[in-house]
């Protein structure tokens, strides 16, 4: 049977849904912990979650252990430099969006 996604504007906490929009949805192999995505939303971001999802891009394009995680659950011929400026091109958008 195939999976569903249903939507929803609300969410149960603002760190759940940053790890949502930077991808970090996998339970076995998480690229951070709550308490590092609470004190990055929280210190770093001043709740705006838009750029704590840019400052995760930004740390994911430079972190090669972080990057390994995510490159190894994905389908395909991409190598690690072509996910690290990936991240990079994330980072650059949540960043514009968040001036918004």
């Amino acid at each position: 049977m195939p999976a569903t996604f249903t939507y929803t504007d609300t969410w149960p906490a603002d760190r759940d849904y940053l790890r949502w929009l930077i991808g970090d949805t996998e339970t076995t192999y998480r690229k951070f912990y709550d308490e590092e995505l609470t004190e990055i939303l929280s210190v770093r971001a001043g709740g705006k979650v838009n750029q704590a999802a840019g400052l995760c891009c930004r740390i994911l394009s430079q972190d090669p252990d972080r990057l390994v995680l995510t490159w190894q659950g994905m389908s395909g011929a991409i190598t690690l430099r072509e996910l690290q400026s990936l991240y990079a091109r994330r980072a650059v958008r949540f960043f514009r969006s968040a001036e918004v």
